[in-house]
C-alpha cells in the first residue's frame, strides 16, 4: 500500500496527465467531423486513419486515467469520511434553535 503522500502525489500526476492527454487529443482531432457532409468527412478520416486511431487511443487513456483518479481520491479521503459523517447537518429546526439560544437572555 502506498503511503498517503505517495497517493496524493500520484493524484497530482494524474490530474496533469489528464490535462495533457486531453490537449493532445484535441490537437490530433483537428476540426470536428461535419455530419452534413458525410462523404467528405469519411474521406478525411480515411486519409488520416493512423492519426484518427492514435487520437482514439489517447482519449481512451485519458478516460481510464479519470477513473483511476476517482478511485485514488476515494482512497485518499476515506480516513476523513467518518469525521465528515459526524458533523451536524444544518436543518431548519437546528438553525432556529441556534438563533433562539443566541437571543435568549438567560444564556448570557
Amino acid at each position: 500500500m502506498l503511503p498517503m503522500i505517495g497517493i496524493i502525489q500520484l493524484c497530482g500526476f494524474l490530474f496533469l496527465h489528464i490535462f495533457l492527454t486531453n490537449a493532445i487529443s484535441r490537437f490530433m482531432a483537428g476540426t470536428p467531423l461535419n455530419p452534413e457532409n458525410l462523404p467528405n468527412a469519411l474521406a478525411a478520416v480515411a486519409e488520416g486513419d493512423k492519426k484518427f486511431r492514435m487520437n482514439i487511443a489517447v482519449a481512451l487513456i485519458s478516460h481510464v486515467s479519470i477513473i483511476v483518479l476517482s478511485g485514488l481520491l476515494y482512497l485518499t479521503f476515506s480516513p476523513y469520511k467518518k469525521s465528515l459523517e459526524m458533523t451536524p447537518r444544518a436543518t431548519p429546526e437546528s438553525i432556529e434553535e441556534q438563533q433562539w439560544i443566541r437571543m435568549n437572555p438567560l444564556n448570557k
